[in-house]
């Protein structure tokens, strides 16, 4: 840009708005204040509406927006002709939230100058905000044709082809863009997110951790890296990163709650029960951290705090599957078997089919412990529907028809359970018993030897 005119008037406002702008888009966000503060100052009594609209770019800066409008109505006013004040007023309105007057604004903006390319952009934005992809694409492939060198349109467009699952399309816009701008960190994440919604969780930690290059104090990025080294099983990884989230930011409640969870998954429950205390009182709707620190309370057998936990996260999310089954099989330790098939049913319900086996199992064994073997024979079915290749619901069906006396289907269940898993030390004895029924004591008794071995093996150091 040329030098100030030097008349520390209007025409050095002026100059201040557009530095302004330009320290906005390049993301120097203090030194844009700094000329958006100094443009208003001297154009304290505008004059004409170059002067009022420049003033506005300011005001909006500043966050201004109702400031912004009026010297934007007034410069429109005075010359109704010029393009950019309605695409500033646009953006204005936009600020505040009005979307549907932002694109009316941005549709006479390009009425006026159909090549001005970021109206296209603004206008797609609001399109893709409220799920209006095919305008949204389409305002932004217009803007791309009109300026290709601007990386925040392949950004956005990006973001489109992300949210209709067109991770490939998605990847390519923000390629694009990472070679316009390398230093934009915006584009690592969303690229590392279209990789990892693709499933290629090591490109998505690659992006986030060149995101953090570049941004060191970034506690979002860091507690998103974290979340996928958890996914990796990498837990020691998890924690140093949301250990680093905590210290760049100790009120988000969310990196304490993961950390608490990495810590339980290494069994390490004295140090998840402070996360997880951190978390709740930071965020005392945070449902998950309830649940989770209700389990570590089981698990150190503290029932009655466990027991509260799961109420209380219910009570916040009825939708968080994992407490019906968490606080079903407490009920079920403690012998509540009503109780427990309660949750397991709300948990048959809402649970993933990854859970329903687990859902079906431990309601099948609370029916059993109640007695009621045929319903427990239905839940065992559905399991090994779903978990054929899984010998415990074989082991615990041919438990109820033990109960029912039906002997010789006991005995094919254990026998499908010891061909599944031939070190199963409970297949063996309660086979045994079934035979004894029978009269077959020279099978019983080759049975509880190997039994015997089994467990012998099983116990050594």
């Amino acid at each position: 840009m040329p030098p100030p005119p030097g008349d520390n008037g209007p025409r050095d406002g002026i100059y201040h708005a557009m530095l302004t702008v330009l320290d906005a888009q390049a993301g120097r966000v203090e030194q844009a204040k700094a000329n958006a503060t100094k443009a208003v100052r001297l154009l304290a009594n505008p004059n004409g509406d170059g002067q009022f609209y420049a003033r506005g770019v300011a005001q909006q800066e500043l966050g201004n927006y109702d400031l912004a409008l009026a010297d934007f109505d007034k410069a429109i006013q005075l010359n109704p002709q010029r393009a950019i004040v309605y695409y500033s007023r646009g953006l204005a309105y936009s600020s505040k939230g009005d979307s549907d007057r932002a694109v009316a604004e941005y549709d006479k903006a390009i009425q006026l100058n159909p090549k001005l390319a970021g109206a296209y952009s603004a206008r797609g934005r609001i399109y893709s905000a409220k799920g209006d992809y095919k305008r949204a694409l389409a305002d932004f492939d217009k803007a791309i044709n009109l300026t290709p060198q601007r990386a925040y349109d392949y950004r956005f467009r990006g973001e489109v082809y992300a949210e209709k699952g067109e991770h490939d399309r998605a990847i390519a816009d923000f390629n694009k863009a990472i070679e316009l701008n390398p230093k934009w960190k915006d584009a690592y994440y969303h690229r590392g997110n279209s990789y990892y919604r693709k499933g290629d969780r090591d490109s998505a930690i690659a992006d986030f951790s060149k995101a953090l290059e570049l941004d060191s104090k970034d506690a979002d990025g860091y507690h998103l890296r974290a979340i996928l080294y958890a996914e990796k099983g990498e837990h020691d990884r998890a924690i140093d990163d949301y250990s680093k989230a905590i210290e760049l930011n100790p009120r988000l409640a969310t990196a304490y709650q993961n950390r608490g969870e990495a810590y339980s998954v290494k069994r390490d429950y004295d140090r998840a029960i402070p996360d997880f205390d951190k978390a709740i009182q930071l965020d005392p709707k945070l449902a998950d951290a309830y649940v989770y620190r209700g389990y570590a309370y089981f698990v150190k057998g503290d029932s009655e705090r466990a027991m509260a936990d799961f109420d209380k996260g219910i009570q916040l999310n009825p939708q968080v599957t994992p407490a019906y089954y968490y606080r079903g099989s407490l009920h079920s330790s403690k012998g509540d078997y009503d109780l427990a098939i309660a949750d397991f049913d709300k948990l048959v319900q809402l649970a993933p089919e990854r859970m329903l086996g687990h859902a079906y199992f431990n309601r099948g064994i609370a029916h059993a412990k109640k007695g009621d073997h045929d319903r427990a024979l239905a839940d065992f079915d559905r399991v090994i529907k779903l978990k054929p290749r899984n010998a415990a619901p074989y082991i615990s069906r041919g438990d109820s028809y033990s109960s029912k006396g039906e002997y010789g289907r006991a005995i094919a269940d254990y026998s499908e359970a010891i061909r599944l898993e031939p070190a199963s030390a409970p297949a063996y004895q309660n086979r045994a018993k079934a035979y004894e029924k029978l009269g077959e004591s020279i099978k019983a008794q080759a049975d509880r030897e190997k039994a015997a071995e089994l467990e012998k093996q099983q116990t050594k150091p």
